[in-house]
């Protein structure tokens, strides 16, 4: 059985592409246009967050192991309830973010002139259904050929600018620290994702020394893509991503700019959504959500639950063409979701984790994340509250009591 697990390679490359994501593609040129040649501190700052949210969460990870992820570390800190809510807060943001990032591939794949990129994103969402029915390995080994080489084409092509091009600038304008502030903020989108990783730890070969190692090397490569790409977008002016590219791929770079984005947006949307699938099999075995969202098929793939999450998609995608639901209001939506979920863990990691100073970084990274929720719009607060006040209120987990690995 352990053959059919995800070893370190394969998990590598499970985690890689989701990080990197649609983020590498969309936000140096972002980032750039809005803080200059503060843009790069602010990467160092991001990317340094991301490791120290990384090693939390891969220590949650390995302590709680199952379908449920990191949400039963917070059953064990705060009781059942928190554990109901934290999987709704996680539920909620997949329920919306994997539109926003199939909505991007579809506008990189450049079949606007034909067809509405609601439409194409409609088919990449089926076709991310049918992978999410597949085993688990043949979809780490997927996810490990589309992010490896979106993460060594994006590497080449940065230190290829830079090598080719000026010296990168540093700061030479005062430093303001709303505008930075705001500009972290836009960044953020480049760390979510390591809170999944819990989600997959049933289905990986010896949790205990794989996922350390997986995170670890994760971290580094990741570190690595999103600091040569800042570097090389600052050192041409932060025109485009397509010109950092040119110098090694010339005329070709659009095209594989398209590839690259398309390729790693699918990864994203695959692990997302995978990993929720199996957290909403998790909870209809536990009586939270109806049996029926438990049932699996002879791969072992949550099918049910995969499939209720497809439909939930296809029908926010419905909401998008109506022009009821913008891209912008979709990244809004699920980042306020995600970073709900993050909170909560985080703040168990403060009362379940053995090591103080992982304790304290847990804490650290909880206020400033809770700093950055703050500024969501209202409505999407007003939904957050909501949902808390249910889930403590009315909500009644039948959830069995869990312990550490």
């Amino acid at each position: 059985m352990s053959a059919r697990k995800l070893g370190p390679v394969l998990l590598t490359g499970f985690i890689i592409g989701p990080i990197l994501g649609s983020g590498i593609i969309i936000l140096p040129p972002l980032a750039y246009e809005l803080l200059g040649n503060w843009a790069l501190p602010a990467w160092v700052v991001i990317t340094l967050v991301g490791a120290l949210f990384a090693s939390v969460f891969g220590s949650l990870s390995v302590l709680f192991p199952g379908d449920s992820g990191v949400s039963q570390c917070v059953a064990e800190a705060f009781g059942p309830r928190a554990r109901t809510l934290t999987s709704f807060f996680l539920l909620g943001a997949v329920c919306v973010g994997p539109v926003a990032v199939a909505l991007t591939a579809a506008k990189y794949m450049g079949l606007g002139g034909f067809v509405r990129d609601g439409f194409v994103a409609a088919g990449l969402v089926v076709v991310i259904w049918a992978l999410l029915l597949r085993r688990i390995t043949s979809l780490g080994g997927a996810a490990f050929v589309l992010s490896t080489g979106a993460a060594v084409l994006l590497l080449v092509g940065g230190i290829g600018s830079l090598a080719s091009g000026a010296p990168v600038p540093m700061p030479a304008t005062p430093f303001e620290p709303a505008r930075f502030g705001y500009g972290l903020l836009l960044l953020f989108w480049t760390v979510v994702g390591w809170e999944i990783i819990g989600n997959y730890s049933a289905e990986i070969r010896d949790p205990q020394r794989t996922i350390p190692r997986s995170v670890a090397l994760s971290v580094a490569v990741i570190a690595g893509v999103t600091l040569v790409v800042a570097a090389a977008m600052q050192g041409v002016g932060g025109r485009s991503m397509t010109d950092i590219l040119v110098p090694v791929f010339g005329p070709g770079s659009a095209l594989l700019l398209s590839v690259l984005a398309v390729a790693l947006c699918l990864v994203t949307e695959l692990a997302f959504t995978g990993a929720v699938a199996r957290l909403v099999s998790a909870m209809a075995s536990d009586g939270v959500l109806p049996a029926m969202f438990g049932l699996r098929n002879r791969a072992g793939a949550p099918a049910a639950a995969a499939t209720a999450l497809t439909a939930i998609h296809l029908a926010v995608l419905g909401l998008n063409l109506s022009g009821a639901l913008g891209l912008e209001d979709l990244v809004a939506m699920a980042n306020a979701f995600f970073l709900a979920n993050a909170i909560m863990a985080l703040l168990a990691g403060t009362r379940v984790l053995a090591s103080g100073a992982m304790r304290v970084l847990s804490g650290l990274l909880a206020c400033a994340l809770g700093v950055m929720l703050a500024m969501s719009a209202w409505p999407v607060l007003a939904v957050l509250a909501v949902m808390t006040g249910w889930a403590f209120r009315r909500g009644r987990a039948r959830l069995p009591e869990c312990g550490r690995a």
